[in-house]
């Protein structure tokens, strides 16, 4: 799928998502466990709710980014290349997915 960049200059998500993963693994550790007991709750999961009670819990500080540019923050963009990570690693896992629009 071709990438559309934004106006923000951001890189293609997938992009963003594995520099996010690489530079906090307890993050997604975290993230990861979230979805987890959404599974087992509720029988599904979505990656749009695990950012968002993520951010709701405010938990760990996020580490800075290898370019200086600041620390890392959950972007909305990254969304599906979560679910893509999570379908990937539970591959029994009931993810609710939407087409990317980028």
């Amino acid at each position: 799928m071709e990438y559309q960049p934004s106006l923000f200059g951001d890189k293609p998500p997938q992009q963003m998502w594995d520099e996010f993963a690489a530079s906090n693994p307890e993050v997604v550790a975290e993230m990861e466990a979230i979805a987890q007991r959404m599974q087992a709750r509720v029988g599904r999961v979505s990656a749009k709710f695990c950012f968002e009670y993520w951010r709701y819990l405010g938990k760990a500080r996020m580490r800075e980014k290898p370019d200086g540019s600041g620390e890392w923050k959950l972007n909305n963009n990254m969304t599906c290349a979560f679910a893509d990570h999570l379908a990937e690693k539970y591959p029994d896992m009931k993810i609710e997915r939407r087409k990317r629009r980028s």
